[in-house]
């Protein structure tokens, strides 16, 4: 490796000095530095065009910099009373905004000594009216004045109190909209990838405090309380009060309870947990992120604006981070009054008298059973039993048994839950309980699932349940079995909890209790998916996974139920951020029966994720097809990734196409572990709300806030876009072509008008209607994209910047000389003291960064000015000497970095380069007629590329054909049709007579561009000759139809591709001979031989012989 050519002394890149300002840290982009400081002074726009990486937004920051700060404004933005939608703007100079607000403030916080004022008021005319009243006006009068006066009091305090609220006709005070108090430097905002509200400012939508419609209410029934989802809640009351709901174009339903409806549900009120009264409800329809905030057992799915009390005060779910303490509240499940609850009505009767001679018997120990029997008007043979401890009602005796083994009264703390929820979910799949309660079963055809099955009921009830096992063969074509079991307490006790009696019910509905611990659920819906869970099927023919759905099958009278069943189901699912299909799907099959069906997503990170969350319970064929399908998807990922990246596709196009994320798809190429969080949710659908006396509910266990709306008034929810907050500085935009036309015309419209008015992006938004006195924007943009963007960018808004500013090219690269070397340096001291967690280098590391901007410039001494790619490479070395605890980095640092650190494409490309040695239909020793080894550049990386010619005589009487196969691009195919004269003028044979075969193997990503060329021309030559070709040798170069070798791109990559690959000698073009940069160790491992024309090509190419010696000999004299 040539070292460095500075004559610069330094141990390390600690001894350099960086410099201060940004735009003196410009690397090699002199002439646009020059324009960006004339730019800075005229305050003119500018467009930096050019490759990712080279300084572009860097130069924005600098240009920022060298303008002056003086006039900048603040922006505030106050209520209008005249119209609420048209908030008025208030422009100030800088560091008087805060002012404003902070006189504001002092202006909403209640006076203490107010306070004191009304205290003494109070106390003195009650000592008065209370002294001389009653004798004045009489005890009546005297009362009706002292609660007047306690009101008036209360209103005032609670007024003070509000403060910004409107109580007294007042309005609320202004908002900042921009803050430039402490800005010592002209604004600059980088505006990137901003979508409309974030580039021209927006106007929030009111937000509504909403649940997720699985999230659990404790809803009072009689005396007892009872888990209800709150989506049925509300459902029930909307369909029950159709006329009373008022609707608005948002896709809001909402209902104030009619005063005669007493609901209650638990919530806090007056210091104590108790029940509170339910005014109103409300649905409507959300699109967006949603918060889940619980703690290690409750989790309950909120809107990122609700609020959750946390130590003493109410905190958005968005700011919580899941360390806090919140209010929970429990309760039993089950208690033995709802095991009675499963028995006949004479049943109940005697364990009610039961109950009543207990309770008598404990409180008389005197009373006789005869005494009590009467009491109870009962027979007394029954009351003596019962004295005597004996034949207690079957209902009482069940509950006792319960009692005994710890399960009564059953609470979500038990710590038999896990496996009573894993078995209560099969009664709802491929178990269940029969009609007439005689026993409780599972059918499988998995031995392991049914020996599961026993083992967990026998954990819940002891062993004594054995006993009651019996199999019985089951299932179509009796290929399954069926476990059973009698024991009549294990029924009852699951249908009290809530398993459906019998196959055919037709009011089958999952208990609401089952949402309110995630493991239970978790527990429930594994059971209930390992029976009916349709498993992923992936073909090996489509290469894609055909089926993965939840399905029920029954009769079709049974419909309501199962459709019931699976919205629950695709709730589950989406509680977890895993997607299923909106519709539900029925068909009919076997006659009479239908099934239905729920489809899950079989995009690659929906499974992940439903592989992560959900476990499979009594069936481990469906866990392991599923884990199946995963891996098989994944493989076809890296293929097809692989395929698309050596194809030269965009990352977007790779990404859309495979229908993953970036992380993901680097997930997927490193083989690195897959995490997902529970802690946010996408989700598209109805939430739900119910408005409390008290403010407050307790949702899944946990206390949070139900206000509804927040009432905010409109210019409270304006906010500032890029445009307003760059005003006085500068707004950069890189890849602006990428902004909607829309976005473009009104962006050119803030530049041109220098104010900009604000309103709601979303025409469903309340905000829609708001629209603000005009703010300043007067900013100078700072435009960037590459060449090929710029046809898409709006013409108007171009020429606003052509006939107002400059256009820039940015260079891509430098001289490699000793000056740019030191800046090169300076560079590397720059991007460390930057990051500041990294050592500095030393001059080895130096000189391996100097040799990477070399080789990656892909010219002859020249030097890249791509870097921010550099940058990283300079991160990831220091990483790893932190990691050795290194002091300072060297060259081994470096090229271990260079293993990781590299991009997206590069990781792609090396895939396909192992699969390709690993499948590799090329040789690397002897010689063979009509085969070369050609070299291409895919993604980054340089590639071997097998080409075979075969020659045969024309199929066709009037013209041969050259037939090439290998998805050929168009210049590539044109390079393949000028080898027929070039083959035509030096070798004297007319190919018209032949057709020619050339076939580029593997390749199915694609060919372009005409470097190969010089391969395919040696190929057909050796094929027509019958002159055998060096297979330790590879070839790159075009050609012209003259014979000359002209320079290709990326010679560089392609002699590493040949080094990899093990083969000896590379031919490049003479042009390209210095562009070639590998190190010293390379050298040795390979010959570089430069040619200029297709002699030189095919003396070294062919194999030595009499027939290589005439076409030689035939060519020179054509050169001649």
């Amino acid at each position: 490796m040539p070292g460095l050519k500075t004559k610069i002394s330094v141990k390390s890149t600690a001894e350099l000095k960086v410099p201060v300002k940004i735009v003196d840290q410009v690397i090699g982009q002199q002439k646009a530095v020059a324009i960006i400081r004339k730019a800075a002074k005229q305050k003119r726009n500018v467009l930096l065009i050019g490759t990712p990486g080279t300084g572009k937004s860097m130069l924005a920051q600098a240009m920022s910099e060298l303008m002056q700060a003086a006039d900048l404004k603040d922006v505030l933005v106050y209520p209008n009373d005249d119209d609420p939608n048209v908030p008025k703007v208030r422009v100030v100079k800088a560091g008087e905004g805060r002012k404003i607000m902070e006189q504001e403030r002092i202006k909403a916080t209640p006076s203490n000594n107010f306070n004191l004022i009304v205290i003494l008021f109070l106390f003195l005319s009650s000592f008065f009216l209370l002294s001389f009243g009653r004798q004045e006006w009489g005890d009546v009068i005297t009362a009706a004045l002292l609660i007047g006066l306690f009101i008036v009091s209360g209103i005032m305090a609670i007024g003070m109190q509000l403060g910004r609220s409107r109580l007294f006709g007042e309005s609320v005070g202004p908002k900042m909209l921009v803050d430039n108090s402490e800005k010592k430097t002209s604004p600059f905002i980088d505006a990137t990838g901003a979508r409309a509200g974030a580039l021209l400012g927006d106007v929030k939508h009111d937000p509504l405090q909403s649940f997720f419609s699985n999230s659990i209410v404790f809803k009072k029934v009689d005396e007892n309380l009872i888990p209800l989802k709150i989506q049925d809640l509300v459902e029930e009351l909307l369909v029950k009060y159709p006329n009373a709901i008022e609707r608005n174009n948002e896709n809001y339903e909402g209902l104030v309870i009619p005063e005669h409806e007493k609901i209650y549900v638990m919530g806090f009120k007056d210091g104590l947990m108790q029940p509170v009264r339910v005014f109103c409800v409300n649905r409507r329809a959300y699109n967006g992120i949603m918060n889940a905030i619980g703690n290690e057992n409750s989790r309950v799915i909120v809107t990122p604006e609700h609020k959750v009390f946390v130590n003493g005060n109410y905190v958005e779910a968005e700011k919580l981070t899941g360390i806090e303490n919140l209010v929970t509240y429990s309760q039993p499940i089950i208690t033995g009054e709802d095991i009675i609850k499963t028995f006949s009505e004479q049943d109940q009767k005697d364990a009610a008298n039961y109950s009543k001679f207990a309770k008598i018997k404990s409180e008389n120990p005197a009373f006789g059973y005869k005494k009590i029997a009467k009491l109870l008007g009962v027979n007394a043979g029954q009351t003596r039993w019962w004295n005597n401890n004996k034949f207690k009602p079957k209902a009482v005796n069940t509950v006792e048994r319960l009692e005994f083994l710890g399960l009564l009264p059953f609470a979500l703390d038990n710590s038999a839950m896990p496996i009573v929820a894993r078995v209560l979910g099969t009664t709802f799949g491929d178990g269940g309980i029969q009609s007439n309660l005689n026993q409780i079963f599972l059918s499988s055809s998995e031995e392991s699932s049914l020996q599961e099955y026993e083992t967990d009921l026998v954990s819940i009830f002891g062993e004594d349940i054995r006993k009651n096992f019996s199999r019985i063969t089951s299932g179509i074509n009796n290929s399954g079995k069926l476990v059973r079991n009698t024991n009549r307490d294990a029924v009852r006790f699951f249908i009290a909890l809530g398993a459906p009696r019998g196959r055919k019910n037709k009011d089958v509905k999952i208990p609401a209790w089952i949402h309110l611990n995630k493991a239970v659920e978790k527990e429930f819906f594994g059971a209930l998916f390992g029976n009916e869970l349709c498993s992923p099927k992936f073909s090996e023919k489509t290469r894609h996974i055909n089926d993965f759905a939840i399905a029920f099958g029954g009769a079709y009278e049974l419909k309501t139920s199962k459709l019931a069943l699976l919205e629950s189901i695709a709730a589950f699912l989406n509680s977890y951020g895993i997607k299923s299909s909106r519709a539900i799907y029925e068909h009919n099959f076997r006659g009479k029966s239908w099934m239905w069906r729920l489809s899950i997503s079989t995009e690659i990170e929906n499974l992940l994720r439903f592989h992560h969350f959900i476990p499979i319970r009594y069936s481990k064929n469906k866990a392991q097809r599923i884990g199946e399908a995963i891996e098989n998807v994944l493989g076809r990922k890296v293929d097809s990734c692989i395929k698309f990246a050596s194809a030269r596709k965009s990352e977007n196009y790779i990404l859309q196409t495979l229908r993953v994320s970036k992380n993901m798809l680097q997930k997927i190429l490193l083989d690195r572990p897959f995490e997902f969080s529970d802690k946010t949710i996408n989700f598209s659908g109805a939430l739900y709300n119910i408005t409390t006396e008290s403010g407050n509910l307790f949702a899944n266990g946990i206390l949070v806030s139900n206000s509804g709306g927040l009432g905010t008034p409109a210019h409270l929810r304006v906010d500032a876009g890029f445009v307003h907050k760059a005003s006085g500085g500068v707004l950069f935009i890189d890849e602006v072509s990428s902004l909607s036309s829309r976005a473009q015309q009104e962006l050119l419209t803030a530049m041109q008008e220098k104010r900009y008015s604000i309103t709601g992006q979303s025409e469903l938004s309340s905000g829609a209607q708001v629209r603000s006195e005009p703010v300043p924007c007067d900013f100078v943009l700072v435009a960037a994209g590459n060449y090929r963007d710029m046809q898409k960018m709006h013409p108007a808004l171009r020429s606003r910047i052509r006939g107002y500013g400059y256009e820039v090219y940015m260079e891509e690269q430098i001289e490699d000389s000793a000056e740019n070397e030191e800046k090169l340096m300076r560079f590397i001291a720059q991007e460390i003291t930057k990051d500041g967690r990294i050592p500095h280098f030393d001059v080895s590391a130096v000189e391996e960064i100097v040799y990477e901007a070399r080789k990656r410039s892909g010219r002859k001494n020249k030097l890249t000015l791509k870097l921010r790619d550099l940058g990283g490479l300079i991160r990831a070395a220091g990483d790893v000497a932190n990691e050795e605890g290194a002091k300072l980095v060297n060259a081994k640092h470096v090229i271990q970095a260079k293993q990781f650190a590299r991009t997206l494409e590069q990781q792609i490309s090396q895939q396909a380069i192992d699969m390709r040695k690993e499948y590799r239909v090329f040789t690397t020793s002897g010689a063979q007629v009509g085969k070369v080894n050609g070299l291409a550049v895919m993604g980054e990386s340089g590639v071997v590329l097998p080409i075979v010619a075969e020659v045969a005589p024309a199929s066709s009487k009037e013209e041969g054909r050259t037939i090439a196969t290998g998805k050929l691009g168009d210049i590539a195919k044109e390079a393949v049709a000028n080898v027929s004269a070039i083959i035509k003028r030096h070798t004297g044979k007319d190919t018209s007579s032949y057709d020619i075969h050339i076939q580029f193997l593997q390749t199915y990503e694609g060919v372009e561009g005409d470097s190969a060329s010089v391969s395919v021309a040696t190929a057909v030559i050796s094929a027509l000759e019958e002159v055998a070709v060096k297979q330790d040798l590879a070839l790159t170069g075009s050609l012209s139809v003259r014979g000359e070798v002209l320079p290709v791109g990326g010679v560089t990559q392609k002699v590493e591709a040949a080094l990899e690959a093990g083969l000896k000698r590379a031919v490049v073009p003479y042009a390209n001979k210095d562009d070639v940069v590998l190190n010293e160790a390379q050298l040795k491992r390979i010959e570089i031989i430069p040619v200029k024309s297709i002699y030189d090509v095919l003396y070294h190419a062919l194999k030595d012989g009499k027939k290589k010696d005439k076409l030689l000999s035939q060519i020179k004299k054509e050169i001649a």
